[in-house]
C-alpha cells in the first residue's frame, strides 16, 4: 500500500491565503453589486437649510433614480422628525412636503426631513435634509442713542438693520468712549457701512480717531465729514476748542477716502436717505464759532420715519438762515438737539422741525444744572408734548422704519 507524502506546510499556507482572497473577493463583488443596485436620492442644493419662522419656503427639489427602475421619484416617502414640535405636527409637515407644497414653519427649532425610497428588488436608500428655523430678522432699523463713558456730554448714535446686516455710525464721543464704540461695532459684526462725523470736537470725533488708529479688525466702507479750513479754525478758535482732535482726524484718515459733504448733498445706505443742510463753507465763520456751527446738520429719512441731526449747531442766526433756505424740509419725527440741548437753537427753530421725540446728548449734570439751559429746552419740549430722552437712560433704542 502506497503512502501519501505529507504536504509541506508552506504549501498549506499558500492555499489558505488563496482561499481567503477568493472569499473576500466574492464578498466585495457582492457588496459592490448590491450598492450598485440601490436607488439614488438627490437633493437639489445643500442638505442643510436655514429658514425664518412664519415665512413660506419652498424646499429643494428631491428626485430618486434607479438603474433598473429608472425615475422612481414618485415612490419617495417623507418623514419629519423634531424634538421641538409634536409628532402630529411633524406628520402634517411631511404631508405638505410630499405634495411639493410651500411650508410655513410656525415654531423655531431643528427639523430633519428623511427621504426614503425602495426599488423593485427591495433595495432602499435614504437621504436627510436638516432644517433650522429661526426667529425672523428685523427688516427695520434700530436707531440707538448711546452713552459716553467719559461721564461728560458726548454724541454716539448707530443705525443697524439686521436683515440687511448694515451699520451706520454717527460720531462716537470722547476717547474714553472708544472701548464702548468698539464693542458696539463688534456686536454688529465688526463692519461699518457708513461712519458720519458731524465735526471735530473731542466729544464727537476722538473715539473715531482712536479706533481708526488701531482698528483691531474693524472695517469701515465710507467716511463722511464736514470740510474745514484748519488755518481759519485756528484764527477764530475759542477757549473750549481743542484743534488736536482735527489734526488727529487728518492723520488717521490720511490713507482713506473721506467724503466731505456740502450743503444740499446726500447719499443712501440701503433704504435710508441722508440729506445735508449745513456744513463748513467760506461763510460759516460769520456765525462766530467753528467747528460747532460748521457741524453737519443732516436729515435721515426712512420709509416712515425721519430724524434731524443738528450736531453742535446752535447760533440763532444760523437757525434762522436754515429755516429760510430749507423750510419744511427740516421737519422730522425725531430731532437730535443742537449743542447737546445746552445753549441750543431757539425754540423757533424747533417749532419748524416739529418733532415728536427730542434727543439730548447730555448727562444728568448738564440736564439739571442751574447754570445750563438744557433744562429750559426740555421744559419747552415737554410743554409741546414732545418725548425727551437724554444720556441718563441711554442706550435708548428706537424702531426706525
Amino acid at each position: 500500500m502506497k503512502t501519501i507524502k505529507s504536504i509541506p506546510k508552506h504549501y498549506l499556507i499558500v492555499v489558505a491565503i488563496l482561499l481567503v482572497a477568493m472569499v473576500l473577493g466574492y464578498t466585495s463583488v457582492k457588496s459592490y453589486t448590491a450598492s450598485r443596485n440601490k436607488p439614488v436620492i438627490s437633493i437639489d442644493g445643500e442638505n442643510m437649510l436655514e429658514v425664518e419662522k412664519d415665512t413660506k419656503v419652498k424646499l429643494p427639489k428631491v428626485t430618486a433614480k434607479d438603474k433598473k427602475d429608472g425615475n422612481i421619484t414618485k415612490r419617495i416617502r417623507v418623514k419629519v422628525t423634531s424634538s421641538d414640535v409634536s409628532k402630529s405636527k411633524c406628520r402634517r409637515i411631511a404631508k405638505l412636503i410630499k405634495k411639493n407644497k410651500k411650508i410655513t414653519f410656525s415654531n423655531t427649532g431643528n427639523y430633519t426631513v428623511i427621504y426614503s425610497v425602495r426599488n423593485s428588488i427591495g433595495k432602499s436608500s435614504q437621504k436627510k435634509l436638516k432644517i433650522t428655523v429661526t426667529e425672523p430678522k428685523k427688516r427695520y432699523w434700530i436707531m440707538t442713542q448711546h452713552p459716553d463713558d467719559s461721564g461728560n456730554q458726548g454724541m454716539f448714535y448707530t443705525f443697524y438693520n439686521e436683515y440687511a446686516n448694515s451699520l451706520v455710525v454717527i460720531d462716537g464721543g470722547h476717547t474714553e468712549n472708544a472701548t464702548r464704540v468698539r464693542n458696539v461695532i463688534n456686536s454688529y459684526g465688526g463692519h461699518v457701512d457708513a461712519w458720519i462725523l458731524t465735526h471735530y470736537h473731542p466729544d464727537h470725533v476722538c473715539a473715531f480717531n482712536a479706533i481708526m488708529k488701531e482698528p483691531e479688525g474693524i472695517t469701515v466702507d465710507n467716511i463722511y465729514a464736514s470740510p474745514m479750513d484748519y488755518d481759519e479754525y485756528l484764527e477764530i478758535a475759542k477757549w473750549w476748542d481743542e484743534p488736536y482732535a482735527f489734526t488727529d482726524f487728518l492723520d488717521v484718515t490720511a490713507d482713506r477716502d473721506v467724503t466731505y459733504m456740502r450743503k444740499g448733498e446726500g447719499f443712501e445706505v440701503e433704504d435710508l436717505r441722508f440729506t445735508v443742510y449745513n456744513s463748513y463753507d467760506s461763510g460759516i465763520a460769520s456765525y462766530g464759532d467753528i467747528p460747532n456751527n460748521a457741524s453737519l446738520l443732516f436729515k435721515v429719512t426712512g420709509a416712515e420715519d425721519s430724524i434731524l441731526f443738528c450736531g453742535d449747531c446752535y447760533v440763532a442766526k444760523l437757525g434762522d438762515d436754515l429755516i429760510e433756505r430749507w423750510g419744511d424740509e427740516l421737519k422730522a419725527e425725531y430731532v437730535q438737539t443742537g449743542h447737546h440741548g445746552n445753549n441750543s437753537f431757539p425754540s423757533s427753530f424747533y417749532d419748524v422741525v416739529s418733532p415728536k421725540t427730542a434727543l439730548f446728548d447730555a448727562p444728568e449734570w448738564l440736564m439739571v444744572g442751574e447754570e445750563y439751559t438744557a433744562k429750559d429746552l426740555k421744559e419747552y419740549f415737554s410743554g409741546q408734548g414732545v418725548q425727551v430722552y437724554d444720556l441718563t437712560t441711554a442706550p435708548n433704542e428706537f424702531e426706525f422704519r
